[in-house]
């Protein structure tokens, strides 16, 4: 796969299978056809995101 996608990107989508629990061939291909490698896994919030501040947004006291 290395040959077909390169390094960078086979590295990223075993990393990402592995935080998964996938270990096999299919899930890692899978990724690297959709472009998927880099995409954080469900339940990861990315690093680089800032809280949305405005008047409309309610905060987490609003709901208790």
């Amino acid at each position: 796969m290395a040959k077909k996608y390169g390094e960078l990107r086979t590295e990223a989508a075993c990393e990402t299978a592995l935080r998964l629990g996938a270990s096999s061939y299919k899930p890692i291909e899978r990724m690297l056809k959709l472009g998927r490698e880099t995409m954080p896994v469900c339940g990861e919030a990315p690093a680089d995101r800032t809280p949305v501040v405005h008047g409309n947004v309610r905060g987490p006291d609003y709901f208790h």
